[in-house]
């Protein structure tokens, strides 16, 4: 009965033109102070914000981090983008794409789950943990354009002065690794980036925690907070939000980051 009750809901608020996002999902309080004290001590200019869906992360910005500065949003789901562009009327320092990152520009399919919060090009997985079985399940494909973040910074300074202390965050649902294979000209403009780090697989061949942590390292990054965002009933963390800084940032006796953490 809870069940049939739960997709009933569920269903109504979607007729309805909203999602239900499980609570355990909601960016915790703690990655919003810590964001905070980073944008300041980086006097952070622009923030890709890479899976954006329905600009959740810009209003998180603008609202807990109060971030006034550039939001550069990319989504390939074309209902999402719909959503994105209507917000992003109200915004004049908002731009939003019409394209996911990746490793090489080109065309993919992408999964459009049930979910769409969890739509992803790779499939489905739930064999680590079920919790999000109901909602992990691909209602349908769509084919969309892949740009890599490289070509799109160059394209975007020629439009505009986007400074240089830039934020990157990425919520691609275990595609976050090919975002950084295809800014490998531009990481050294990236101030810090936020990816979120997988512990339990809920995708096929997605890349584990070590894994990313590990890229990063190799690419100059260092740690500097984890927020778990959701658990399983064994209270092992599935996804948890990473912050790595620039290591350049902190080489040469610069000690103004050394004092914030």
């Amino acid at each position: 009965m809870a069940a049939a009750i739960r997709k009933w809901v569920i269903e109504l608020c979607r007729r309805l033109g909203y999602e239900i996002i499980p609570a355990s999902r909601i960016m915790p309080r703690a990655l919003s102070t810590h964001l905070v004290s980073l944008f300041g001590m980086l006097g952070t200019t622009c923030v890709f914000d890479v899976g954006a869906n329905t600009g959740q992360y810009r209003d998180f910005l603008r609202n807990e981090v109060r971030y006034r500065g550039l939001i550069v949003s990319f989504e390939p789901v074309t209902k999402m983008v719909e959503i994105l562009r209507e917000k992003a009327q109200s915004d004049p320092a908002w731009l939003v794409y019409h394209c996911a990152l990746g490793a090489a520009a080109g065309t993919q399919s992408i999964n459009v789950m049930r979910a769409e919060t969890l739509s992803s090009f790779l499939a489905p997985d739930s064999s680590a943990t079920d919790l999000f079985a109901p909602y992990n399940v691909v209602d349908h494909t769509e084919n969309v354009e892949v740009k890599t973040l490289d070509s799109v910074i160059e394209e975007l300074r020629a439009r505009r002065d986007i400074g240089k202390n830039l934020y990157l965050k990425m919520d691609t649902q275990g595609y976050d690794l090919e975002v950084i294979k295809g800014a490998e000209c531009s990481l050294s403009e990236i101030a810090a980036v936020q990816t979120e780090l997988s512990c339990q697989a809920i995708y096929k061949g997605m890349p584990g925690y070590v894994e990313m942590l590990a890229a990063l390292d190799k690419r100059g990054f260092q740690l500097s907070g984890l927020f778990p965002v959701n658990q399983d009933t064994s209270l092992r963390i599935i996804e948890s939000d990473c912050v790595m800084l620039n290591s350049s940032l902190v080489k040469g006796g610069d000690n103004r980051l050394m004092w914030t953490m």
